[in-house]
């Protein structure tokens, strides 16, 4: 079931976010920019009843503007779980948003996914301006002969200094986050600006593997409940004194003193534990 608003939703809910069409920094009539995606996901990490995230994207990159904020903005600061699902395309800008998610994946073998790489382009009208009669002035003041100069030579085909100022070091620093959040990810075409498959994006560790949207829902709530599972484990590790341990399904068994201990120690509080924790009194 589909709500427009976080609070309709219940307990246990999903918040998913659609980066669908060009990525920009703020929204439009047809996409959510990076500002109210943070804004979405900030009051959605707040609410009791929304367990995880995810990132619904089909995009093959955009605006770098905001981008290395919104990316560590998922990484650093959101208590939950996020996921990062595509359909299609997730590349460039949407990449770099996606791999902030604790786990990535796209729905099919030959969706395309990658291109860590940073590009500017833009027209030069002037010719066609003069042969229509309309001619530009610009007029600077004289302690402006700097102002736009790197725009100025690269319009007239010197792009050194924009490349050294502005592409490298939005590169370098998009190269490095995504090291980052994906460490297993060594292949050095990948940050050279290649776009590959799915299929070969799994084999280097671009992505985490093929899933339905479903699939994707389903593995937020795992990962939702593996986190209250563990932070339920360590209450009662705290109140027992001792180090618990964990069966391979995520159980454990405590002896009868164990339980007794416990409910003593912090009744109503223990109570719930363990009737949240799910183990069994052996």
């Amino acid at each position: 079931i589909n709500y427009s608003n976080f609070s309709q939703a219940p307990d246990g809910s999903i918040a998913v976010y659609p980066i669908i069409g060009a990525v920009t920094k703020y929204s439009g009539w047809c996409n959510m920019g990076t500002e109210e995606l943070m804004l979405k996901m900030s009051k959605a990490d707040e609410m009791n009843n929304i367990a995880a995230h995810l990132l619904e994207i089909d995009s093959g990159g955009g605006e770098g503007t905001n981008i290395e904020t919104v990316a560590r903005f998922i990484r650093n600061d959101l208590k939950k779980p996020v996921i990062a699902w595509f359909n299609g395309y997730c590349a460039s800008a949407a990449y770099y948003i996606g791999a902030a998610a604790d786990e990535i994946y796209a729905s099919q073998g030959n969706d395309l996914v990658g291109s860590i790489g940073v590009m500017v382009s833009f027209f030069d009208m002037r010719q066609f301006f003069e042969d229509n009669g309309i001619k530009l002035h610009e007029i600077y003041a004289t302690q402006s002969d700097l102002k736009n100069k790197d725009f100025h030579d690269a319009r007239d085909g010197d792009y050194e200094a924009m490349r050294k100022k502005v592409l490298d070091p939005f590169a370098d620093q998009f190269i490095a986050d995504v090291k980052q959040y994906r460490p297993d990810l060594l292949a050095k075409d990948a940050f050279r600006g290649a776009t590959f498959s799915a299929n070969d994006a799994i084999q280097i560790k671009m992505i985490d593997g093929l899933m339905t949207f479903d699939q994707a829902v389903d593995r937020a709530i795992y990962l939702s409940n593996t986190i209250q599972n563990n932070s339920d484990m360590n209450k009662l590790e705290v109140v027992l004194g001792d180090e618990l341990e964990r069966q391979t399904d995520g159980s454990i068994f405590l002896q009868g003193p164990d339980v007794q201990k416990l409910l003593a120690h912090l009744p109503g509080e223990a109570e719930e534990v363990v009737k949240t924790a799910s183990m069994n009194d052996a």
